[in-house]
């Protein structure tokens, strides 16, 4: 979603918080119950997103950079 430039919804829990930053590149939500999802959809509809912001977000989590982090943590300790 984010990299197509679209909020996400996720719950406050587990991975989601590690990638979705919350009224930021989306919604977290406590509960799965359809209230919960209600208000959020309502809260994603209700704001103008920064779509560009969004997909540049996504790209902190593609194939590339974690190549590159993993190189930066790896390569040194190779080499020493």
């Amino acid at each position: 979603a984010l990299a197509a430039g679209t909020p996400v919804i996720g719950l406050a829990r587990g991975g989601a918080t590690d990638i979705v930053r919350d009224g930021i590149d989306g919604l977290l939500i406590d509960d799965t119950d359809l209230a919960s999802v209600r208000t959020a959809i309502a809260g994603i509809r209700a704001r103008d997103w920064d779509r560009r912001a969004l997909s540049d977000r996504a790209g902190d989590f593609s194939t590339e950079r974690f190549v590159e982090r993993m190189r930066a943590v790896v390569d040194p300790l190779l080499a020493g």
